[in-house]
């Protein structure tokens, strides 16, 4: 995505991810039927989450 990859900026593209999403705790066996659609639907979410944190810290780095 061409942003900086300095650990700083690393981190505040963590923190911002963690700060937009929302908590999400489940307790379900592994082999339930809908453990597999929802564990893609929290990965597409947090991708999502991440991109978007990049984006926002490219465009405003704090160094």
């Amino acid at each position: 995505m061409n942003c900086c990859k300095c650990d700083r900026c690393k981190m505040d593209v963590m923190a911002l991810t963690l700060n937009n999403m929302d908590p999400y705790y489940i307790v379900r066996a592994s082999n339930s039927p809908d453990y597999t659609k929802l564990e893609k639907e929290i990965s597409d979410k947090a991708t999502s989450a991440v991109l978007k944190s990049a984006l926002k810290v490219r465009k405003n780095p704090r160094h």
